[in-house]
């Protein structure tokens, strides 16, 4: 196993990212529209729906802010797997970690390939 050392954000993150304004935006327009004929509080019930929103909504860009924090991560290049249907074991490559170009990112991990067979 080949541990390699790359700087890159602290969680995954997402091919597009989020849009919290739009997001917070079209559910307060909901929660506005919405029909609260049958509750005896319904202002009241509105308010406080409202709050929670923004305060949930808030916490949201906080944890996308961190999650795109700048880490060490410690990532796997190379490793190996035993496939005894075939007595063979496999040597697999992840060539983005190997080149130092693993990003923590959807579609930017690289994959591992198959590069060397060891029949026994």
């Amino acid at each position: 196993m080949n541990l390699v050392t790359i700087a890159s954000y602290r969680d995954e993150q997402p091919t597009y990212p989020a849009d919290r304004q739009r997001e917070l935006g079209q559910i307060l327009r909901d929660l506005q529209e919405e029909d609260l004929g049958s509750f005896r509080n319904a202002e009241r019930f509105r308010e406080e729906s409202k709050a929670f929103q923004l305060r949930f909504y808030e916490q949201l860009v906080f944890e996308d802010k961190k999650s795109r924090e700048i880490v060490e991560h410690n990532v796997v290049g190379r490793w190996c797997a035993d496939d005894r249907s075939l007595t063979q074991v496999i040597g697999f490559e992840n060539k983005s970690v190997v080149n130092g170009q693993w990003i923590n990112q959807q579609g930017k991990k690289g994959k591992g390939e198959k590069v060397k067979f060891f029949r026994y």
